[in-house]
């Protein structure tokens, strides 16, 4: 599975990051505030404030209805959660009436719904079928997996049935959970729950240490970017949940500053007014801006902008996930001009970024646009359906009964159709949105900081590529590295001024980024 931090969206997860952006120009406070933010207005917190009106609505007016009522709510909102993630996957996500059926299912385990498991091996293999149910989700399930939905399903139903079964008696896998180490797990899990969000998003950020910034020597290719950032996460949070089990949460459950329940929810009160008071204040102030240079301030506004499409022609040319291959403009995208070279752009968002530059810097051409989000161009796709339609359309429909004067790829190319080809290598990436690391390092006068953040092994990919256009593929090759890197590091402003990133994010060029390169080559003959 792909960078399987999360099963929900990529766009939900980008999209709610860079709203709070545009507000408060990206910095360090605002997502600490909104992760703290997220933690009070989560699904379960909601779920939790509207279950018992329900009940109380259920026992005034349907006195001895509980059970029916509760299953009758299960069932809507599971056909709804997998009605809306095809359509909104975000709103699938975040919405309690299409996650409510998750915890709904833990509701009818406690009423009893289901008869008790008395057969050992009923139980045994119940939880076996539940350990294979959770352990397949974890292992397959990708972002190109619609979630929640009935993909939810899956491990919701597997956890359901190991605690099911663990209520009857013992179990084989009940006897491994019960494990002294993994039961410590369990009490440590909710200050688990509550920390891994934030070191997620301080990772996210660059804040913390990065690949980059380690020496592995002849071991650095053991280990990838992403497995580093995963090795980080789970470590600080780990270690901070022990430590507030220790010394928050156990003193207030049972320890000496155990309150009665008085007290308890005075506190709890004024707790959560004065987080929901700073987190108001901050948004109002627009993250006080006053703390950092003003140079910084202007590079971190890079981010307010950002966009999913670089060329601005989302949900027409550039699919992604909010959208459907039915939603591709062939009038639009695909337009010929009988007076220029014709070029066809394809690839994945990588290839959106380049358009705009490409459409602008040949001025003789007219470069057409075929792009997907998360798709490499191919015969035989492994991406999306979307992906795998545009696709198809594009090499057995449009290609052979449309000639065009080349084609350019940001990904490894399947077959040709004798049409000159040109691909696109691979760019610098970043563990963290480039604006962010280069105003964090005019604020925090580091001058080399974002170089700490380069992700490792884009430089050998790219002289692989480099060597299969050569010899494998035998089509021309543009090295987007080695335009940006070189022997004193690599590019990281778009303008001589240093005013303006090269890069949107940590993967993704910015528009004068891609326009400053694309001209360069244009200039220097290598596009023509």
């Amino acid at each position: 599975m792909q960078h399987r931090r999360s099963h929900f969206p990529a766009s939900a997860r980008t999209g709610r990051l860079r709203k709070i952006d545009a507000r408060c120009n990206g910095f360090s406070l605002e997502h600490l505030l909104l992760a703290a933010f997220r933690l009070f207005l989560a699904v379960e917190e909601q779920f939790y404030l509207s279950f018992p009106l329900f009940l109380l609505v259920v026992r005034r007016f349907f006195p001895g209805k509980l059970r029916t009522s509760v299953s009758l709510l299960f069932i809507a909102s599971l056909v709804t959660s997998g009605i809306v993630v095809l359509h909104d996957r975000t709103s699938a996500f975040y919405m309690p009436y299409t996650r409510a059926w998750e915890l709904l299912l833990g509701t009818l385990l406690s009423l009893k719904i289901f008869p008790a498991l008395r057969s050992a091996g009923l139980r045994n293999l119940a939880t076996l079928a539940g350990l294979v149910m959770i352990a397949w989700s974890v292992m397959f399930y990708s972002e190109a997996t619609l979630f929640p939905g009935f993909s939810a399903l899956l491990p919701c139903v597997g956890s359901a049935l190991i605690i099911w079964a663990g209520e009857a008696g013992g179990s084989l896998v009940g006897a491994v959970l019960s494990w002294r180490p993994v039961v410590f797990v369990g009490l440590i899990s909710y200050s688990l729950y509550l920390w891994h969000w934030p070191i997620i998003v301080l990772q996210k950020m660059g804040v913390l240490i990065g690949l980059g910034g380690v020496h592995l020597g002849t071991h650095a290719g053991l280990l990838s970017e992403h497995r580093f950032d995963m090795f980080v996460e789970i470590v600080l949070s780990l270690v901070l949940a022990v430590l507030s089990w220790r010394f928050v949460e156990t003193p207030f459950r049972s320890g000496p500053l155990r309150l009665s329940r008085r007290p308890l929810f005075v506190l709890a009160g004024v707790v959560m007014v004065v987080f929901m008071g700073g987190a108001a204040w901050t948004v109002l102030a627009q993250g006080f801006p006053g703390r950092f240079p003003e140079k910084a301030l202007q590079i971190a506004s890079a981010l307010d902008g950002q966009q999913e499409s670089k060329s601005g022609r989302v949900g027409t040319c550039f699919i992604t996930t909010e959208y459907h291959f039915e939603s591709y403009r062939q009038n639009t995208c695909l337009r010929q001009d009988s007076g220029k070279k014709n070029y066809l752009l394809i690839g994945d968002s990588h290839s959106d970024m380049l358009w705009s530059a490409l459409d602008t810097g040949l001025k003789d051409a007219n470069v057409m646009q075929a792009s997907t989000a998360a798709c490499v161009p191919s015969l035989a796709p492994s991406g999306s359906e979307d992906c795998k339609k545009m696709m198809a359309y594009i090499f057995r429909s449009y290609l052979p009964a449309h000639p065009v004067q080349g084609v350019f790829l940001a990904a490894r190319w399947g077959q040709n159709h004798q049409v000159p080809v040109t691909v696109f290598g691979p760019v610098p990436e970043y563990d963290a949105p480039l604006p962010r690391l280069l105003a964090d390092s005019i604020a925090w006068n580091k001058p080399g900081l974002a170089s700490q953040h380069l992700v490792q092994g884009q430089q050998g990919l790219d002289a692989q590529m480099q060597q299969m256009a050569a010899t494998t593929w035998h089509v021309p090759y543009i090295s987007l590295y080695d335009e940006i890197c070189g022997a004193n590091g690599c590019l990281e402003y778009a303008d001589p001024a240093h005013k303006l990133p090269l890069m949107a994010d940590d993967n993704h060029l910015s528009n004068p980024g891609a326009a400053s390169l694309i001209q360069r080559m244009v200039d220097q003959g290598k596009l023509q």
